[in-house]
């Protein structure tokens, strides 16, 4: 079926967004009257030596989107539970740790560990790291080259400004696959505020312009239009967190036409979807 091609929200977004020319029109004409506010959070710091020389920033990544999950679900006493983790661990056939037992039993552990409504995220960042990985595995990356640093001081840091969040809710990784991507965002507060977790070096979140760009909004909002399509409702907010900096960042919308949005969502999702088709043809 042609549903097979329905892209990831990240890939519309993030990757190829000039193959989505209704959306990409669609988008700069809603941010171009915004004004992001920039405000420093916490104590900035800078990836370990190890990171650089491995080149494991994307790794490092992810596991700061795994233990700021952790905190805050134990934070705000709700359960935790990992779809990508729990898929390999189901089908551990068609992945890595099929024949690397070792590393399956380790994720199996620690993800027990990590699901623990008892252990903290400070506790158990073995854990943490270990769990991370399914997200590699899932997508069929290559693992990283060996173990990487993770800053204890940078983790506490992280720790203060989420406590200092003046929400009272939060949906960890909530998933808004649609009839025209599949995606999840990292955190909804209040059903009301889009968080993206963005670790980075670089104060504009990119390594080739000084200023944050508001295309790096784009992804939230795809997923202000998931959370439209599932719940009916309208969010307004949408930030941007970068932990290793301790920047957050924050534009509000307040006249998204989701209804215009699902229209030419539709047209270039359905373009795409027969092109990719095609080619797979030819």
């Amino acid at each position: 079926s042609i549903r097979r091609f329905i892209p990831n929200a990240t890939h519309i977004t993030n990757v190829a967004l000039h193959d989505f020319p209704n959306v990409q029109h669609f988008f700069e004409n809603l941010v171009k009257d915004s004004v992001i506010d920039i405000k420093q959070v916490g104590k900035g710091f800078q990836y370990s030596s190890d990171i650089i020389r491995n080149r494991h920033y994307a790794y490092h990544g992810l596991f700061m989107d795994y233990f700021i999950r952790k905190h805050l679900s134990n934070q705000c006493n709700i359960e935790i539970s990992d779809g990508r983790t729990e898929f390999i661990l189901e089908h551990p056939d068609d992945y890595i740790i099929g024949t690397k037992t070792e590393l399956h039993e380790a994720i199996k552990r620690h993800y027990a560990i990590f699901k623990d409504p008892k252990s903290r995220a400070m506790d158990i960042i073995k854990s943490i790291r270990i769990v991370a990985l399914s997200h590699t595995i899932f997508f069929q990356e290559p693992l990283p080259s060996c173990e990487y640093t993770v800053n204890e001081m940078n983790l506490r840091e992280v720790v203060k400004y989420l406590q200092s969040l003046p929400f009272t809710a939060v949906e960890l990784n909530p998933a808004f696959d649609c009839e025209y991507f599949l995606g999840d965002a990292d955190l909804i507060f209040d059903n009301d505020v889009i968080y993206e977790i963005k670790t980075s070096k670089y104060k504009s979140l990119t390594y080739d312009e000084s200023e944050i760009p508001l295309s790096k909004f784009y992804q939230p909002i795809i997923y202000g239009f998931g959370f439209y399509k599932k719940t009916g409702k309208m969010i307004k907010q949408f930030k941007i967190y970068n932990p290793l900096l301790g920047f957050e960042y924050s534009i509000e919308l307040n006249d998204i036409d989701f209804v215009l949005f699902e229209k030419v969502l539709e047209r270039d999702v359905d373009v795409h979807c027969r092109l990719s088709e095609f080619l797979e043809k030819c």
